[in-house]
């Protein structure tokens, strides 16, 4: 992935660690053989006899899941299905070689093909492919492959809830579902921690409402300081300007911090986005101090240059 583009695929890793780490391993970069696909695959395993507590998404987990998580930014493709079952039958494979005293049934054994969103089109084309695909519940599918559950989880449309945040997290969301998002975070301490600086630096134009809400719960605020700092080394410089939030970011950590955390590019694209004519002016420049002004007008006329 580019220079400036967001890593969804770490994000997704940790969130998922974090839901499940008490009943299951989340293992990153398995290594599959001679197929160069380890980098977006995840295998899940169990860890406890005990019952896991799920109820939702993660109740259909298997004793062994293999998971191809696709960021937002990738397609579903129906060329993966092919390969993706060539992949799984492959770890499959390797388990047995890697614990030969341990007996791995097909039943203990799940492949999960996750993307932002499926397409009537790829679903019928993937029913030609499995055999029937069987509506689960919102965003998710179950058919089989050679005798193994296969799933497939359509991210952005399964419901927001404790077991699906992760998904959510990293799928394409409107700014109603991000509040909702929030919501679900701030029931706990540990998980607003987690949630609260993503959805800060995602959503830097509700942080008034995130502040709100930690406060309500009781919960620290976000270090928005800390937030606009991963996010100008994380995400495009769009995500830290959006719709009236300019000035609310400089009101709260400030103008010459916000310019010391971008490079000089992204500063000049800051002057340039389309989002800053949406600001009104006026309201802006109550937000600063009068040093800051002078600053403000110095970059602007830097970028028109």
């Amino acid at each position: 992935m580019g220079h400036g583009m967001t890593q969804w695929h770490p994000i997704f890793d940790f969130l998922l660690r974090t839901t499940l780490e008490d009943y299951y391993e989340v293992q990153t970069n398995v290594a599959v053989g001679d197929i160069p696909r380890e980098a977006d695959i995840v295998l899940i395993r169990r860890t406890t006899k005990t019952k896991a507590p799920f109820k939702t998404l993660w109740h259909h987990l298997s004793r062994y899941n293999v998971v191809e998580f696709n960021g937002r930014s990738e397609s579903a493709r129906v060329g993966d299905i092919d390969l993706w079952a060539e992949v799984g039958l492959g770890i499959h494979r390797r388990l047995h070689e890697v614990e030969p005293k341990v007996r791995i049934s097909r039943a203990d054994i799940s492949f999960w093909y996750l993307a932002n969103r499926f397409g009537n089109r790829f679903l019928s084309a993937v029913s030609t492919i499995t055999g029937e695909l069987v509506p689960v519940s919102a965003g998710v599918w179950r058919t089989s492959i050679l005798g193994r559950t296969f799933w497939l989880v359509s991210n952005s449309e399964v419901p927001i809830d404790l077991e699906s945040a992760p998904l959510r997290m990293v799928s394409e969301k409107s700014s109603e579902e991000a509040i909702q998002l929030a919501e679900i975070a701030a029931v706990s301490e540990k998980l607003w921690n987690v949630y609260g600086p993503l959805l800060g630096a995602f959503f830097p134009e509700h942080q008034k409402e995130f502040d709100a809400m930690a406060t309500k719960r009781r919960r620290d605020e976000i270090n928005w300081s800390l937030v606009f700092s991963n996010a100008s080394k994380t995400t495009n410089v769009k995500n830290l300007v959006t719709g009236g939030g300019l000035g609310e970011v400089i009101h709260k950590i400030g103008l010459d911090n916000l310019l010391t955390l971008l490079s000089p590019e992204q500063q000049r694209n800051l002057i340039k986005r389309d989002e800053i004519k949406k600001i009104d002016v006026g309201e802006l420049l109550t937000l600063l101090s009068p040093t800051q002004q002078r600053e403000l007008a110095k970059r602007i006329g830097a970028g028109k240059k």
